[in-house]
């Protein structure tokens, strides 16, 4: 099994995702680190913002900066490791902590800022 096949398998498991997995896997590649560095200097989405005063419409003291987005179908993957502290060891294990986190990213979430114009929306997938 290819790996754009193993990624797809376990970040869209559900069968109804299948269109998803083959996507995945048109787009799918591996990068070397140099690579990546050049593209995300130079591909990544980057606006400039401006705060303008209200009276003038110009701009404020300090009121311009950028803002940097991953693409929307950006995939990005990491470990979670639990274990509980030494004070609630008799009360939490492994289990309920994974089960608690499960139940937090059973639906979408927002991350970050600008929520209100829909940026930071994502869907955390947990796999054992």
């Amino acid at each position: 099994m290819d790996w754009a096949s193993w990624c797809g398998q376990h970040v869209f498991s559900d069968k109804a995702e299948t269109p998803w997995r083959e996507m995945l896997a048109e787009r799918f590649c591996i990068l070397h680190d140099d690579a990546m560095g050049f593209l995300l200097d130079t591909a990544t989405e980057v606006t400039a913002r401006t705060r303008l005063e209200d009276d003038s419409k110009t701009v404020q003291q300090g009121g311009l900066w950028y803002e940097e987005s991953l693409p929307t179908e950006t995939i990005l993957y990491g470990l979670v490791v639990a274990s509980p502290a030494r004070k609630f060891k008799d009360e939490l294990d492994n289990g309920r902590i994974f089960t608690a986190l499960a139940a937090l990213t059973a639906t979408p979430l927002q991350l970050g800022g600008k929520a209100t114009v829909g940026r930071g929306l994502c869907q955390v997938r947990m796999q054992a």
